[in-house]
């Protein structure tokens, strides 16, 4: 094979390999366990979101391997403000909303955080 035809073989396969990573948009974080198993971390708005996060990187993850997807367990984490608290305006509310444009008990994107651990099997 002619070093003209190589080069163009080697970009083809270069270009085919980086759009398949290029699809995927990390939803989580994944954390090997061993065996097949992982903790994955996935955060959101509400618990809904956060656990769909984790579900969405928990499958990428089995189906790179060609494996399915088992769900062995997971845990649900509010991290965010007070909930009873968040719509209460206070005097510190109003003098960091005016100094910074935020009062503080806006909905955070990592207001929830979901733990799946999972198996790919």
């Amino acid at each position: 094979m002619n070093a003209k035809k190589l080069t163009q073989t080697l970009i083809s396969l270069l270009a085919l390999g980086s759009s398949s990573i290029a699809c995927h948009s990390q939803t989580g974080t994944v954390l090997p366990k061993g065996g097949g198993e992982y903790e994955v971390i996935g955060q959101g708005y509400n618990e809904q979101t956060a656990y769909s996060n984790a579900e969405n990187e928990a499958r990428y993850t089995c189906e790179k391997q060609k494996k399915e997807l088992v769900v062995r367990d997971s845990e649900a984490i509010y991290q965010g403000a007070d909930k009873d608290s968040r719509g209460q305006v206070d005097g510190g509310n109003i003098a960091l909303a005016v100094f910074t444009g935020s009062s503080g008990k806006e909905r955070q994107s990592d207001d929830y955080k979901v733990k799946l651990f999972v198996a790919c099997m």
